[in-house]
């Protein structure tokens, strides 16, 4: 991934790029720039993946630089990191599409927390699903039963996993961030059930995976930020119980088409969790040794 730090002053830049770094990704590029002139410069030559700009610099300013991205219709994702307190003006960024906002001074809990959801996908997880819709007479989903679950998850995982099936309830975000497996008909993109693993689960799960640390996975729980590790191993999980999944109208199974992780509530997903009846599962996770979290699984087009 390719990161644009702009900030007028080095040691900030040094700071900014410290913090990213923890975040574990070892195939990250960057590249500095010290006001928004030089970074637009950069930004048609290198399209960098997501922009951490300050707010104040001469020449040209984080939010005139971010107006001048809209007008030119160069598509990248921009947050500010910035010591900026105007509610009026953040408000603006905001509506002109900035990523995220991260106040001086920060922590480096703050700023992964900011940039994680654009990391591991969370944007194109929920563009994924929005774009998703419902087909009239369509057969739907065979949802897998609990039993396949169970076997499918338990042939993977270090510790005993029990799977309690539970009353459908809306989704609870009191428990983001979620990682969200998409699937789909082999050769389409077109979306036809989901799994939705809560950030307990996606802790306890993707640790008990490889046997990991517990004090790790409650530590997670806490910080409220799932590592890159634990995501790629419920993204694991997610590929192998794809093979339950078989789709009526097309007489095909069902294959991962992406996992992501979601870190806030949007409309499409307010809708899907109303689904109830044989268009959705929920399980209470209770990984031995680890504890317990939630997992739903809903068919899209039905």
């Amino acid at each position: 991934m390719k990161f644009l730090i702009v900030d007028d002053s080095r040691a900030m830049q040094v700071i900014v790029k410290r913090g990213l770094e923890q975040l574990g990704y070892s195939d990250n590029e960057y590249k500095t720039a010290n006001n928004g002139k030089d970074a637009l410069m950069i930004v048609k030559e290198w399209q960098p993946d997501l922009i951490l700009c300050d707010w104040h610099m001469p020449e040209m300013s984080g939010i005139q630089l971010l107006k001048l991205l809209k007008k030119l219709n160069l598509p990248c994702n921009i947050g500010f990191v910035t010591s900026e307190s105007s509610e009026s003006r953040l408000k603006e960024a905001k509506d002109l599409g900035a990523r995220f906002i991260v106040n001086k001074p920060f922590t480096d809990e703050a700023l992964h927390k900011a940039v994680l959801p654009i990391l591991q996908g969370s944007i194109e997880g929920e563009d994924a699903l929005e774009q998703s819709s419902s087909s009239e007479g369509d057969k739907g989903v065979t949802l897998p039963s609990a039993a396949a679950f169970d076997k499918a998850i338990n042939a993977l995982t270090s510790s005993k996993v029990t799977l309690t099936e539970q009353p459908a309830q809306t989704l609870d975000y009191e428990h983001l961030p979620f990682v969200t497996g998409l699937y789909a008909i082999s050769g389409t993109s077109s979306i036809r059930s989901i799994c939705i693993l809560d950030l307990e689960a996606s802790c306890f799960l993707g640790s008990a995976l490889q046997g990991l640390p517990v004090e790790d996975a409650l530590d997670s729980i806490v910080q409220k930020a799932i590592p890159k590790k634990l995501l790629e191993n419920c993204g694991m999980i997610m590929k192998v119980i794809s093979v339950l999944f078989f789709d009526q109208k097309s007489g095909q199974d069902l294959k991962l088409e992406n996992y992501h992780l979601i870190a806030k509530p949007f409309a499409k997903l307010d809708s899907l969790s109303k689904k109830s009846g044989n268009q959705r599962m929920d399980f209470e996770l209770d990984v031995e040794a680890y504890g317990k979290g939630r997992m739903t699984v809903i068919a899209v087009n039905q």
